[in-house]
Order: C-alpha cells, then sequence, then structure tokens
C-alpha cells in the first residue's frame, strides 16, 4: 500500500481533532496566574492608587474554536510531510485554550499611570510543525529570555515613557520626578468640551464634528464589576466600562470592561479604588540594568 503524506495528514489530524483538549499551556497559566505588580515590587514610598487587572483574548469562543482546529489541521499536514521526507517534526503535546490571549495591569494615582502589557500569540513553526509563542520566538532570536511582562507604559501630563521589559529599555519621559509632580487630571465632560468649542468662532464646524467622533459617549446604564461602579462609553469604536468612585480622579482612566473594534475582549478579575502601594510599581525601567533615552524629554 502506498502510504502518502496525504494519508499520514489524515491519520494525524483525526488523532489531533480526537484528542482531549488541555486548558491552557504553561505559558498561559503563567500569564494568567502572576501576581500583579505591586505584590512583588513592594519597594518605595506608599502611594495610594486605583488599580485594575485585566484579562482577555482575541474573538470570541466560536472564532477561536474554528481557527485552533485549523492550525491543528495546519500542524498535521506539516508533520505528515517531514515524516514522509524522514525529515524529524516536533507537533505539540499540549494545546492553548485561546491562540491570542492579553493582560493588562493598571495603576494610577491622580498625576501618572502605568499600564503593564502581556500577551500570548501561538502559531506554527514550520521548521519542525511545533505550535510555538511569537514573543517567545522573538525573544529567542535576540538571545533573550522571554518575560511575563512585556511592556509598560508610564505616563502623566509631563509626558510619555514606553519601557520594553524584555529588550530592557526605555524611551521617552522616562524620570521619575517630572511625572511625581505632574499636573493632577482635570477630567471635563465631553460635552462641555464641544459646547466651549462651539462658542469659539474661530473653529470650523467641521474640526468640531470631526472632534465629537473622538470623544467618548455613554453608551449605557452603569454596571458593578468587582463591587466597583463602571460607566459604559464608546470611543472610536472601543466600547469601555470606566470605574468611577475613589477619593481622587486618576491621572488616566481605570478601565474594568473592554471590547475593542479589533476584536478584543477584556474584563477585570481583579480591581480596587484608593489603594496603597509601594511608588516602585511606576518605575520597574529604575530598578537596574536598563537602558534609557531621550530621559527628560516629553
Amino acid at each position: 500500500m502506498n502510504i502518502t503524506a496525504t494519508h499520514i495528514a489524515h491519520g494525524l489530524l483525526a488523532c489531533l481533532l480526537t484528542a482531549p483538549a488541555l486548558a491552557e499551556t504553561s505559558l498561559e497559566r503563567d500569564i494568567l496566574n502572576a501576581p500583579m505588580p505591586h505584590e512583588t515590587s513592594k519597594g518605595g514610598k506608599e502611594v495610594l492608587v486605583h488599580y485594575g487587572r485585566l484579562q482577555g483574548a482575541l474573538q470570541n469562543d466560536a472564532d477561536n474554536a474554528a481557527r485552533l482546529e485549523q492550525l491543528k489541521r495546519d500542524v498535521a499536514s506539516c508533520a505528515a510531510t517531514k515524516r514522509a521526507a524522514g525529515t524529524p517534526a516536533n507537533p505539540p503535546t499540549e494545546w492553548p485554550q485561546h491562540l491570542n490571549g492579553f493582560r493588562e495591569d493598571f495603576y494610577a494615582t491622580k498625576n501618572v499611570a502605568i499600564t503593564y502589557g502581556a500577551a500570548w500569540a501561538y502559531v506554527m513553526n514550520p521548521e519542525d510543525c511545533s505550535v510555538v509563542d511569537g514573543p517567545t520566538l522573538a525573544a529567542k532570536s535576540a538571545s533573550r529570555a522571554r518575560a511575563i511582562w512585556t511592556t509598560a507604559t508610564l505616563k502623566s501630563s509631563a509626558g510619555l515613557c514606553q519601557i520594553d521589559l524584555v529588550a530592557k529599555t526605555a524611551r521617552g519621559q522616562c524620570g521619575m520626578e517630572a511625572h511625581r509632580n505632574a499636573r493632577a487630571s482635570q477630567a471635563q465632560n465631553p460635552a462641555d468640551v464641544v459646547a466651549q468649542m462651539k462658542r469659539n468662532p474661530n473653529i470650523p464646524a467641521s474640526v468640531i464634528a470631526q472632534m465629537q467622533t473622538m470623544m467618548p459617549a455613554a453608551s449605557g446604564p452603569a454596571k458593578t464589576i468587582l463591587g466597583i461602579t463602571c460607566h459604559p462609553e464608546q470611543m472610536l469604536g472601543d466600547t469601555l466600562c470606566v470605574a468611577s468612585g475613589g477619593s481622587f480622579a486618576p491621572a488616566a482612566k481605570l478601565v474594568l470592561e473592554r471590547s475593542s473594534a479589533k476584536g478584543i475582549s477584556m474584563s477585570a478579575k481583579q480591581a480596587a479604588l484608593d489603594a496603597r502601594v509601594g511608588e516602585n510599581v511606576f518605575a520597574p525601567h529604575l530598578a537596574g540594568g536598563f537602558r534609557i533615552t531621550d530621559q527628560g524629554k516629553p
């Protein structure tokens, strides 16, 4: 009997599709179960913050299931071709629950905010038919270790600092003194901003109309998530549920739920208002070993 790559692929695919799927990969578990940064970085004087931990995935469960099945088909085809040619293949022994997943941990005082980002994106490696995480491959190609947290963005009215926690670089306004002393948030009602613009005869109606499309607009009744009241709003195609309450207005919005126009849905798994944390949570780039450029520039 002539056994072809197609026959092998069909057999492998049947095994892959009927094999019991693991709930998560070890990487997914590591990212989702990692403690929040303030729980491991306790240095610095205590500051009052609002914080939240968002987790989510790309597209809905049905889309994810269809993409996972397609990935299994691709792996089966790849492995069959390798084996028919006498080349080693390394198909996975565990499958991700979500091919693309995200986590954001956010902290804000009245002056400054920081968002830590973690993500995974599973793809097939055509070299050996393994299923690998894209950020892990990128880190290895640069001879670096894959970290749980990959990025952090520090911002205030003083400017922005973009921090790469894998490459250990920081760029922008990265000095903590400037952020610590930045002007506190003075949030304005979007309707008041539009009304003020309309009173100015020098601002064309077309500019005002364009600005209105970029401003948040209420999109439903208030909700309660993790015991915190939040108000749904739409902005630039995204739907957010923005927390309210606490003793101060944060430097950036504490979002407890987000559905983006790109298909990413995230919800809060941990959140608090008026919590005290060590100030070092805002300065991972000052822990040593980072290359900081353009420091002091907005």
